[in-house]
């Protein structure tokens, strides 16, 4: 598992920042062209509502431990992460887990 999570979170990351340059400010506009990007299929009016659900709570989960005085601390070299981003990256990965990807033959 931690194997796969130092080779995926790069690339989490990097396509969490195409959907910010594509669609810069328009959260339903990222969650939207994430959803076309990984199921090559638009996504219904519930799945942008609850993609967007996700984002802001993520958001906020992340932002608020990222304020934590021993986060602050261990990392005080680094730049601040950006929670948005972040969540942005995890929506991607919980997405890439769903399972529109398994099928039976």
């Amino acid at each position: 598992t931690l194997r796969v999570r130092t080779t995926l979170a790069p690339k989490l990351q990097d396509i969490a920042e195409r959907l910010r340059r594509e669609c810069p400010g328009d959260a339903l506009g990222q969650v939207a062209l994430l959803w076309f990007v990984l199921f090559a299929d638009e996504p219904t009016s519930a799945e942008l509502q609850r993609g967007l659900a996700f984002l802001v709570e993520q958001t906020g989960t992340l932002r608020s431990s990222a304020s934590q005085p021993m986060a602050k601390e261990k990392n005080a070299k680094a730049p601040p992460p950006d929670p948005s981003l972040q969540a942005l990256a995890s929506l991607c990965q919980t997405l890439l887990q769903s399972n529109r990807f398994l099928y039976v033959d």
